[in-house]
């Protein structure tokens, strides 16, 4: 997996899984600012400079986004380019179904467009929320753009607009192109390229159950969701999204700032009602328990690994997964004297990842069932989001040193094989 750090710009992570079906067989899974309003000044004086009235022009465009002005929002594109029009419109109903609430142009230096003395070419950054969850804290989600800018009838307008992915940034979103279908659930709202729209149908229940499912976790985690968001990718799209997303993995759960985190699934993949289920679960499970994550250290992805299985198999324990083959082979070769399993290797085989996976989760369920359900996470979030380290997080959460933890589970885990 990749690692997630936020500074002032965020590096994207995401979060293995390896599901294990039920005829036993090991397959590859892979989970793991400010709102400008309708202005009430008028349009600059003709003595302001053309990098002003472009990037004025910018700030009614980002304003009649918020404000569901559609037309406002249009006003701002070259008039006549079909293209740029076409795609412009489908940005705009993009982020309004996906619950736009702040969008703002930070633009970087201007210069005269050399196809075009009349024009200016700069680069901006395009910071954008979707509800509080993913901007609660820290930074915004952004896309990078080089636009270009025009005055044509009296007023700047949009006559190019070329991606320009930073990445530290997770760009390109999947819905930049303007190409994604909506579908609004209650507590879900999903994406899908055309070429998956055919799943929708079957993912949005399961995605609402997934969600209801996790509600309770998310309640007492302080991290329940305005809408999780889950974009449907065909081959495509799996390799352009975010930079392009492993070729082995069929989920993932991306943070897009340091409160917000998308999942893209590739859902042809999911062979069943239950893979697909436990899968959403999961997934949804690294949504909250990562949320105002600064940083994230390898060293934790067993417990980020274990308390998003924990979540994924929720009400099931760890013995009634899948993964219980795997975890009975793995202490068969080795008797751990541990709980944290060591992870596996660039070169390891399925197997092996499937048993850390299965045993990362039974050392969650452990701390559930030893300690507390409600101790245990706030023992992953005292780790995971707080940064402390283990042995101060268990004498916070458990009035106990994790040696201690550590060996009791360690015991508990070896009695299931």
């Amino acid at each position: 997996m990749a690692v997630a750090v936020v500074g002032v710009l965020l590096v994207a992570f995401a979060a293995l899984l390896v599901i294990v079906g039920q005829n036993g067989q090991d397959s590859r899974r892979h989970h793991n600012i400010q709102v400008i309003g309708t202005p009430t000044h008028h349009y600059p004086v003709s003595g302001d400079t053309p990098y002003d009235k472009a990037v004025f022009a910018l700030k009614l465009h980002a304003g009649a986004l918020l404000n569901g002005d559609e037309t406002g929002w249009m006003a701002a594109v070259e008039p006549g380019n079909a293209e740029l029009t076409a795609r412009y419109r489908a940005l705009y109903r993009s982020m309004r179904s996906l619950g736009i609430t702040r969008f703002t142009y930070t633009p970087g230096a201007g210069a005269a467009d050399p196809k075009d003395p009349a024009a200016i070419a700069f680069p901006v950054r395009a910071d954008y929320c979707f509800g509080a969850d993913t901007c609660a804290v820290g930074y915004p989600a952004a896309f990078n753009q080089g636009l270009t800018m025009k005055e044509i009838g009296g007023r700047y307008v949009i006559t190019a607009a070329v991606a320009e992915p930073d990445p530290d940034f997770a760009e390109p979103t999947p819905w930049q192109d303007g190409k994604m279908i909506f579908t609004q659930g209650r507590h879900v709202v999903i994406g899908a390229d055309a070429s998956e729209a055919a799943f929708v149908k079957t993912m949005l229940p399961a995605a609402e159950r997934a969600a209801a499912a996790d509600e309770p976790f998310a309640t007492m985690l302080l991290a329940k969701q305005n809408r999780y968001r889950v974009y449907l990718a065909g081959e495509k799209q799996w390799k352009a999204w975010f930079g392009g997303l492993e070729s082995w993995a069929v989920g993932v759960a991306m943070p897009i700032s340091r409160s917000g985190y998308d999942v893209v699934l590739r859902v042809r993949e999911l062979k069943s009602p239950v893979e697909l289920q436990v899968t959403l679960q999961h997934e949804f499970g690294h949504v909250i328990t990562l949320a105002g994550s600064e940083t994230f250290d390898v060293d934790n992805q067993w417990l980020s690994e274990g308390v998003a299985e924990y979540i994924g198999w929720s009400p099931r324990h760890a013995a009634q997964s899948y993964r219980r083959p795997g975890v009975e082979w793995a202490i068969a070769r080795k008797r751990p004297t541990s709980m944290v399993p060591a992870a596996p290797g660039a070169k390891a085989s399925l197997r092996e990842g499937d048993a850390y996976y299965g045993l990362s989760h039974f050392a969650v369920d452990c701390m559930a069932q030893k300690y507390g359900q409600a101790n245990m996470f706030r023992f992953v979030r005292l780790v995971l989001v707080g940064g402390e380290e283990w042995d101060a997080a268990a004498k916070e959460a458990y009035h106990q040193p994790f040696a201690k933890v550590d060996q009791f589970c360690a015991g508990w885990i070896r009695a299931q094989a």
